[in-house]
């Protein structure tokens, strides 16, 4: 601090350091003292009482000590008087001598009994926050302690400035658990907000953490580019990818963490619903970054980069024909998809579920993760498309039909439908069951019983010449009916049955 110019000069170095001891919390005290004094009378002689006003710190000469009290010249009428212990706040700096200079804080002019009242103590308080106000305006950090606990937060002492420190400042992991360890040790804080008026200051902690840490991830940004194989573990999962938290490659380790993401297209080559299917949060992965945006510091990762792109020679891996085994991935109106290889799914059309006539709805039938046989239909290479099916793995009951009911057989069966143009039976057939041996083990599909209808039309219900043209109306659903079989036509799915040929078979 200078104190005047020319060659009268006398220097007043003091340096604040916060008192860890409870006792004497706030209260800032003087660790080092040095006076270059070349002559004090002609620099007090210069203080007029103009500049002497309540609430201000001026300089003031000490002109007498006792046992309690230090009487302090301020060049008013009277004299002020100044506890001695706000003198005693430090037991390693001399007390002060008859003839110093010191500063001191105007609290009244001519109080009670007509003395004025200073305060040393509040002086060092007011240098204080002069201090404090500078750091906040430059952006400087300044040294604190927490001490105590509160609403929301916690207090710290600025060199005998009360601080507000919010719960959420204290560190970049929020909540933190225990605050114990680091209480009452000097450490930097940033000053967020100041008001003198209301004498309220509020720190951050997190901010000094959070940009040590920038400083820190930016050197590791610096040592990561594209193509970079990384190690990491999965730290949170969104419907649109993971977050992986990078640890590192085999040559370097990370001194701080940094994220990156690797979004839910570049898990895997084939396609999946949510990442939560293939990824779980803790799991040690490996990546490869394939972005870096500079302007943000995001970090763009890769799973499926890390091995070949198995369209690339999918012709070497896959063959129509092939029958294979997988999981159902997904489900949907028109079918489901099916794992063919750990990158690769294809779709079974509701068509190819099954051998019913009818499309069967894949809900019903299947459910997600659940393992089927399958036969492969076709390759689309240039699509990216793969043709499953379920059915052609199964024995085709129109087969097993043929050779149970062959032309000229004759059945009994119940009526199920009648239409405009004849009636249909319920025919029940049922195959046996067969086993598969893919990549070494052993798959089997159960014997399965289908009801296929068979069709009389009406013109094989009455022989010509017949006089009731209105045959349809004899017959009623349930009604056991006893008929022959006319013609099975495998490939289209079809048997025709007849009524009137049984006429020429019972004769």
């Amino acid at each position: 601090m200078n104190l005047g110019t020319g060659n009268n000069l006398i220097i007043l170095k003091i340096n604040i350091m916060t008192q860890v001891n409870l006792k004497q919390r706030f209260i800032p005290t003087i660790s080092s003292k040095s006076i270059v004094q070349d002559n004090f009378d002609e620099l007090f002689n210069k203080i007029t009482n103009e500049q002497v006003k309540v609430g201000t710190v001026v300089k003031g000469k000490v002109v007498e000590i006792d046992d309690e009290v230090v009487i302090v010249d301020i060049k008013l009428k009277n004299e002020g008087r100044i506890p001695l212990s706000e003198f005693k706040l430090a037991s390693d700096v001399p007390l002060p001598q008859i003839g110093d200079l010191v500063d001191v804080y105007v609290e009244k002019i001519e109080g009670r009994n007509g003395c004025t009242v200073l305060s040393r103590e509040k002086a060092l308080r007011e240098e204080a926050w002069s201090v404090l106000e500078e750091a906040q305006k430059n952006g400087s950090l300044v040294d604190g302690v927490i001490f105590g606990k509160v609403k929301g937060g916690f207090t710290v002492d600025l060199s005998g400035v009360v601080a507000f420190l919010p719960g959420s400042q204290v560190d970049v992991r929020r909540p933190i658990k225990n605050i114990t360890p680091l209480m009452n040790i000097v450490q930097p804080f940033q000053i967020l907000k100041m008001d003198k008026k209301l004498g309220n200051i509020v720190v951050s902690r997190r901010a000094v953490l959070e940009e040590a840490r920038a400083g820190i991830r930016q050197e590791v940004l610096s040592k990561i580019h594209v193509g970079m194989i990384l190690n990491g573990v999965v730290k949170s999962i969104v419907y649109y990818g993971a977050f992986i938290e990078l640890t590192g490659s085999d040559e370097l380790t990370f001194d701080v963490k940094v994220d990156g993401l690797l979004h839910s297209i570049n898990i895997l080559w084939r396609k999946i619903n949510h990442p939560g299917e293939e990824l779980q949060i803790g799991q040690q992965v490996r990546v490869v970054v394939i972005g870096i945006d500079i302007s943000t510091g995001q970090i763009s990762l890769g799973m499926k980069q890390l091995s070949a792109n198995p369209w690339d020679d999918i012709e070497n891996s896959l063959q129509i024909g092939d029958i294979k085994v997988g999981k159902v991935k997904s489900i949907a109106e028109y079918g489901a998809f099916i794992e063919v290889t750990k990158d690769l799914e294809g779709l079974c059309h509701s068509g190819h579920l099954g051998w019913e006539k009818i499309n069967q709805n894949p809900k019903k039938s299947l459910t997600i993760g659940q393992e089927v046989v399958f036969k492969i239909l076709d390759i689309d290479k240039e699509r990216h498309r793969i043709s499953l099916s379920l059915k052609l793995c199964k024995p085709n009951p129109w087969e097993v039909l043929a050779e149970k009911y062959q032309v000229g057989t004759v059945i009994r069966a119940p009526l199920r439908n009648i239409t405009n143009f004849g009636m249909f039976v319920a025919l029940s057939v049922t195959t046996n069951a067969v086993k598969y041996e893919i990549d070494g083990k052993e798959y089997e599909i159960g014997e399965m019983t289908y009801q296929i209808d068979g069709m009389i039309h009406e013109s094989d219900i009455l022989k010509h010449g017949d006089t009731n043209s209105n045959s349809l109306k004899n017959y009623t659903k349930g009604d056991e009916i006893e008929c022959m079989v006319l013609a099975v036509d495998v490939e289209k799915e079809r048997i025709n049955l007849g009524i009137k040929q049984l006429a020429d078979y019972k004769r």
